[in-house]
């Protein structure tokens, strides 16, 4: 089976060093961990994306400096509009730059207030295991939690005791 992202070179390629070659492919291999790009629509996740982002650079023990390098080559479009008309200091620090991104990116008032209204009504789904479900409300519930709106313990109990379907055992 063929390792994704890699592309083997043409037969007629002259042959390369071993070693390079192997470094090369175990770079190709680390990049599909890599966090996808962000074009600011408003389909896209902008909590996700900066979560993910901050824990790739994390793994990849990047500094600062090099966090702050490395999201300019993953904005896109609108995102990079807005990063390229973003102030210099907010352009200096991930502590000013990732306010300044949810700000922008981040879930609108009117659709953070859907989210709340969604998590007290949802229910588990008729094939959904407990455990998928009770996951679905924490997934919703990290909205609320991160504009620090909502205590997370109270959403998930809340919303996890109602829209549980309780299954009684069947008597033999």
């Amino acid at each position: 089976m063929a390792e994704p992202n890699v592309v083997a070179p043409p037969a007629d390629a002259p042959a390369q060093n071993n070693a390079a070659a192997d470094v090369v492919t175990r770079q190709i291999k680390m990049d599909i961990y890599a966090p996808p790009l962000f074009h600011g629509r408003s389909t896209d996740d902008a909590l996700s994306f900066l979560q993910y982002v901050e824990r790739y650079a994390t793994f990849k023990q990047m500094n600062e400096t090099e966090k702050l390098q490395f999201i300019t080559i993953l904005l896109r479009d609108t995102a990079s509009d807005f990063y390229e008309a973003l102030p210099n200091i907010d352009r200096e620090s991930w502590d000013r730059f990732k306010p300044a991104f949810l700000s922008r990116f981040g879930r609108s008032e009117a659709v953070r207030w859907r989210d709340t209204s969604d998590l007290y009504t949802m229910s588990q789904l008729i094939d959904e295991s407990a455990e998928d479900f009770i996951a679905r409300v924490m997934k919703k519930a990290k909205y609320r939690v991160a504009q620090n709106k909502i205590p997370h313990r109270r959403i998930c109990n809340i919303s996890a005791t109602s829209g549980l379907i309780l299954k009684i055992p069947e008597a033999d």
